[in-house]
């Protein structure tokens, strides 16, 4: 068996695992008995040669790991309760993004922010003339009141909310620690340097500071649903493409200044890295910092880089810290949509164009997503695959404007204004494609919610259907 195959294999081994052990959490006290199984399981599969033994014991670590998470959330959400699914609980939650201020129809202000509790997402909407101070990302937080949602389950993707009038306290309890304040003054310097000289287009900022710095709250739901429609709502998650993006902005900017390539890495990664964190450490664009790590590090080593390799890599990362990125939809669109692409690359000829190999990316892409966001939300875009065409490079322009603008911001005030504003025609060309495709008939509709076979289905048609151009690009070669 190749070395990516293996590599394959394994994630495949650990995501089953996990998913085994999330569908049976009713078992998680078990997890010590799971990890002393697997540490004698390796012994004998060593011992004896076995070649099963490495994959049966990622499996069982995948087992153990799902469990452990379980373990967690169940003890951060421990407390006393009234029995139903409406609990009274005091929780104590790490503030995890920006908090937004919405009003209702009758006037009434409420904070509304996410944090996490043991693992467990829960959503807080308290009334502002409770809050002394606003929450911030990074901070720690107890709050009282009525959590609405199932907290013994796992598998319930949907987050637990703390709701409004239930609220009965929300207070501080430590600051962000130093580091995560340095880190969200730089971000707000940032944010103030993408708006210089777009004061008179209030759009073009929020758009420009969603796109660069994942602040989508900052969108008005209007705008926000506008894109959902036209299937372009990614565009405003701080995914692969932004971080790819910024990049290869900076490996440009590197290879103008003549930096060797074997000591380019060193310069790169960590402002990379930098970006990944400072917008909050996303699950896309925590796969995609991986992913360029491996491939930046790979001629340090005199290694040659490999996509595939990479991709399991960083999969196989990300769930062992945090096997309940098996679970979230964001990172499994990443994953997935990464893998696509990578196999997408393998099967085209090589004398495919540039339009030809951009179009079957897109498709690719589109098709890779479709499953899991009719599984999750019971939606299809169609439109997204016309719109996708122009947004996406559009996207990539205004990224690479507006990261060169924060860059020149620090030199030349005027030369920054001149990529802002390039970057903000990109969002405008993008508002403008995707109100368009929402216009469309069938562009976009509700369905019934696919079931786990439908997806496999719909993944085992795709796979054929580049296995096929595979065969029939080689026949062409040969």
């Amino acid at each position: 068996m190749g070395v990516e195959r293996k590599w394959l294999v394994c994630c495949a081994a650990l995501a089953f695992g996990e998913a085994i052990g999330f569908a049976g959490e009713r078992f998680a006290a078990l997890a010590p008995v799971v990890v002393a199984l697997m540490v004698l399981w390796m012994l004998l599969g060593y011992g004896l040669g076995w070649r099963i033994w490495p994959y049966v014991a990622v499996f069982l670590a995948g087992v153990a790991l799902s469990w452990g998470v379980v373990l967690s959330r169940r003890s951060a959400l421990s407390l006393s309760h009234r029995p139903g699914p409406s609990l009274i609980r005091t929780l104590q939650l790490k503030v995890v993004d920006e908090p937004a201020i919405w009003t209702g129809r009758r006037g009434a202000r409420k904070v509304v922010f996410d944090g996490v509790a043991g693992g467990a997402r829960v959503r807080v909407e308290v009334p502002a003339e409770l809050l002394s101070s606003m929450p911030r990302p990074g901070e720690t937080w107890e709050v009282s009141g009525l959590l609405v949602g199932d907290p013994q389950s796992v598998l319930d993707r949907r987050r637990l909310y703390v709701r409004g009038d239930a609220v009965s306290s929300c207070r501080r309890l430590c600051e962000r620690t130093p580091i995560r304040a340095q880190f969200a003054r730089v971000k707000a310097d940032l944010a103030a340097r993408i708006g210089w000289g777009l004061e008179h287009d209030n759009l073009a900022v929020k758009i420009n500071r969603a796109i660069l710095l994942g602040e989508r709250r900052l969108l008005d739901r209007a705008d926000r649903e506008l894109f959902v429609a036209a299937g372009t709502v990614h565009v405003f998650a701080i995914s692969g493409l932004h971080v790819m993006v910024v990049a290869r902005t900076l490996l440009y900017i590197l290879l103008f200044m003549a930096v060797p390539v074997r000591t380019m890495a060193f310069l790169l990664l960590p402002a990379v890295w930098f970006y990944v964190i400072m917008v909050g450490l996303p699950p896309s664009a925590l796969r995609a910092a991986l992913m360029i790590t491996c491939y930046g590090l790979a001629p340090v080593f005199w290694r040659r880089p490999n996509a595939l390799v990479a991709w399991s890599a960083a999969f196989a990362l990300v769930h062992v810290y945090d096997p309940s990125a098996l679970l979230d939809v964001g990172s499994e669109m990443s994953f997935v949509v990464m893998l696509a692409l990578v196999y997408c690359g393998r099967c085209l000829p090589a004398n495919c164009g540039r339009f030809a190999c951009f179009c079957a990316f897109s498709f690719s892409a589109w098709a890779a997503g479709v499953p899991i966001a009719a599984h999750f939300f019971g939606r299809l875009t169609p439109g997204g695959l016309l719109a996708n065409l122009a947004v996406l490079p559009a996207a990539a322009v205004g990224v690479a404007a507006g990261t060169l603008g924060v860059l020149a911001s620090y030199f030349s005030k005027t030369l920054a204004v001149h990529l802002n504003n390039i970057s903000a025609l990109m969002a405008k060309s993008m508002v403008a494609v995707s109100a368009a495709v929402a216009k469309m008939p069938f562009m976009s509709f509700e369905t019934v919610r696919w079931s786990a076979l439908t997806c496999m289905l719909w993944y085992a048609a795709l796979a054929l259907a580049m296995w096929l151009l595979y065969r029939r690009s080689s026949v062409k070669m040969i």
